[in-house]
C-alpha cells in the first residue's frame, strides 16, 4: 500500500517505497551487515521492482524507505500482514545511526496506532539475535520465551498494544530528544 504523506521526525523521515528505491532496497537487503538473521535473497533488480509493484497494491502492507534530513536513503521499515486490526512490524535495515533507527521505529509504530488505528503489533525475532530483542524491548512489547518456528529456528514473539507502547513512549522521547 502506498501512504501518500511523509512521516516526519527530527532525525529521519519515512516515505513509501517507489520504483526509484528498488536498487537501494535490494542492495540493503543483500548487505551482509543486515542479513545475518534474515533469509538469503538471490533476486535481480527486476524481481525487486516486481516485488515493489505487488507490495504497493497490497492493502495489508506498507513498506517505507527511511531518509535522513539531508534527503539520503538510510534504511527501510515495514508494517505488513495487517489483519483484524493487528499488523507485523519489521524489515528494519538501517545504515543510519542509532537515533535514526529508534526514531524510524517510533514513527512506524505511531503510524500503526495513530493513523491506521491498529489494536496491536507483533513481530518475530530470532532468539539468538540479542541486538534485535533489545531494540524491540525499547518499545514496550511483551516478549515471549523462545519457541521453535516452522523452520525449527528458535524465535521470540513480541506483541505490543497501544497501551503498552504509550507507557514506553515518554522514555523513548526523552532518549531521542532530550538536550538535542
Amino acid at each position: 500500500m502506498i501512504y501518500d504523506g511523509i512521516i516526519e521526525g527530527r532525525y529521519c523521515n519515512l516515505k513509501s517505497v517507489t520504483m526509484e528505491d528498488a536498487e537501494f532496497t535490494l542492495a540493503l537487503r543483500k548487505n551482509p551487515n543486515f542479513t545475518k538473521y534474515l533469509p538469503k535473497l538471490n533476486i535481480t533488480l527486476e524481481q525487486q521492482r516486481e516485488w515493489i509493484k505487488k507490495q504497493q497494491r497490497d492493502p495489508t502492507d506498507y513498506f517505507f524507505v527511511v531518509w535522513d534530513k539531508n534527503e539520503n536513503r538510510i534504511g527501510t521499515m515495514g508494517l505488513y500482514d495487517i489483519q483484524d486490526g493487528i499488523g507485523e512490524t519489521g524489515r528494519l535495515a538501517m545504515n543510519g545511526n542509532s537515533l535514526q533507527a529508534i526514531e524510524a521505529q517510533l514513527l512506524c509504530v505511531d503510524f500503526a496506532f495513530d493513523i491506521l488505528k491498529l489494536k496491536g503489533l507483533k513481530s518475530f525475532i530470532l532468539a539468538e539475535n540479542k541486538r534485535a530483542l533489545k531494540f524491540a524491548e525499547l518499545f514496550g512489547p511483551n516478549i515471549s520465551e523462545p519457541r521453535k518456528n516452522e523452520n525449527g529456528e528458535l524465535v521470540c514473539d513480541a506483541v505490543n498494544t497501544k497501551h503498552l507502547y504509550m507507557i514506553q513512549r515518554p522514555k523513548l522521547e526523552r532518549m531521542l530528544y532530550r538536550n538535542r
